[in-house]
């Protein structure tokens, strides 16, 4: 139920002060006998009675609409709010997802050594997909998430995570375009590639729990 404030609680105690004097006036103008002169100033008190009445129930009424209204209204659009920080929430989680998995891929391929070319052409091809595919979302998920979200730490550690990616790009595109011949530098790229995910993993839950406090508060 609406909470009224005490200019509100003041205006409806008054209007029910005069309704009962109203009444009052009424039960004595039936109950005394009184000349003509009285008889008609106590009718047009009934009429003005009457009157008030109406326009207080009605006022009280449309009071009571529009609080009501305007509460639902707030409630929907604070939903919706929330609704929308869930989905970048969400939207975040599997976009990071997604472009891990493909360099994943990759680099198990050439830590089992050096891929055949249809295997190398299949996730080379899945990578650069993803990749094309996470430019696009980061970008969109860096705006909709400074849009979103007060808390500017939930934009800077996205922001990192961003960074972190694109090292792995980097390292992850070299080794498709000219892979070394010797197994023990294509390890250490694919361990260094590794730490890379491990740490987008790792930036990506400190800005969920960011977001999820944010949502929580």
């Amino acid at each position: 139920m609406p909470i009224l404030s005490h200019d509100e609680r003041e205006r409806v105690r008054e209007t029910e002060v005069l309704k009962h004097e109203l009444r009052r006036e009424l039960s004595s103008a039936i109950k005394e006998p009184s000349d003509s002169r009285s008889l008609k100033h106590r009718a047009g008190l009934v009429v003005l009675g009457f009157l008030l009445t109406t326009l207080a129930g009605s006022w009280l009424t449309y009071f009571w609409s529009n609080r009501q209204w305007d509460q639902q209204q707030s409630y929907l659009a604070e939903q919706r709010a929330l609704d929308k920080k869930y989905e970048l929430v969400e939207k975040a989680f599997k976009a990071v997802a997604e472009t891990n998995t493909a360099a994943e891929d990759i680099l198990a391929a050439f830590t089992w050594g050096h891929p055949q070319t249809k295997e190398l052409d299949e996730i080379k091809g899945f990578w650069q997909t993803k990749s094309r595919e996470w430019r696009i979302s980061s970008q969109v998920l860096r705006q909709n998430l400074a849009i979103n979200f007060k808390d500017q730490e939930v934009l800077s550690s996205f922001e990192k995570v961003i960074q972190t990616r694109r090292q792995l790009g980097v390292i992850v595109t070299r080794l498709l375009k000219e892979p070394p011949a010797d197994q023990r530098e294509v390890q250490e790229k694919c361990d260094k590639a590794l730490e890379l995910i491990n740490k987008m993993d790792s930036l990506l839950r400190t800005c969920g729990a960011q977001m999820a406090k944010e949502i929580r508060s």
